[in-house]
């Protein structure tokens, strides 16, 4: 299990992992608060092609769902943000004002719920973000059902996952940023690496 822990500058992870293992945490995934879960694909050291394209897997089921729905936006900083965008032909972070799509890579339920508000009338919202324990509150019948929107939920990334396949968006993705215990997140990370087993606290 991984968490995170309030430190100077910010939040760490503090993770209990198996002997040998490491762990790969999108940015996106990390809570804002401490003392938060934080989902993570977890597979044996070396695994960072692995995770990367149990990533993928995810944006490009999320692109897939966007398909030609145009102005389409991605809402995140984290990988699976980054390689739906690049899937997309889309630029990260460029929101329309009713767009037609709107992949949310976040989990944040304000950020859902704010989607959800500004899609246009049969647009489609795409939930790619993990939010483990966080509930999102959506008015069904006027947020959802009047406005005919389509709502697709893309299963969570795991180790296993995986693509075989080459991609240029995965190309492009940086290699993961190695969460060091005790340490602040570097904020400029895409993705992070947990490699080192600590008590959880």
């Amino acid at each position: 299990m991984i968490t995170t822990v309030a430190v100077e500058g910010g939040l760490s992870l503090a993770a209990e992992l198996p002997e040998g293992s490491v762990a790969y945490v999108d940015r996106d995934w990390v809570p804002a608060e401490a003392g938060a879960e934080v989902p993570a694909i977890v597979g044996e050291a070396g695994a960072e092609d692995a995770a990367a394209r149990a990533l993928l897997v995810v944006a490009q089921e999320a692109a897939a769902a966007v398909g030609d729905a145009r102005p389409a936006e991605v809402s995140g900083a984290g990988a699976v943000a980054r390689l739906t965008a690049a899937l997309l032909a889309i630029e990260l972070g460029n929101a329309a004002q009713r767009p037609a799509a709107v992949v949310e890579a976040t989990g944040d339920p304000k950020a859902i719920a704010g989607a959800a508000e500004r899609l246009a009338d049969l647009g489609t919202l795409v939930l790619a973000g993990e939010s483990p324990g966080r509930p999102v509150r959506l008015n069904l019948y006027p947020d959802v059902h009047s406005r005919g929107l389509r709502v697709v939920g893309v299963r969570p990334a795991t180790a296993g996952r995986v693509v075989a396949i080459e991609c240029d968006a995965l190309a492009g993705l940086p290699a993961a940023v190695e969460a060091r215990p005790g340490a602040a997140l570097d904020p400029e990370a895409v993705w992070y690496r947990v490699a080192l087993t600590t008590e959880a606290g």
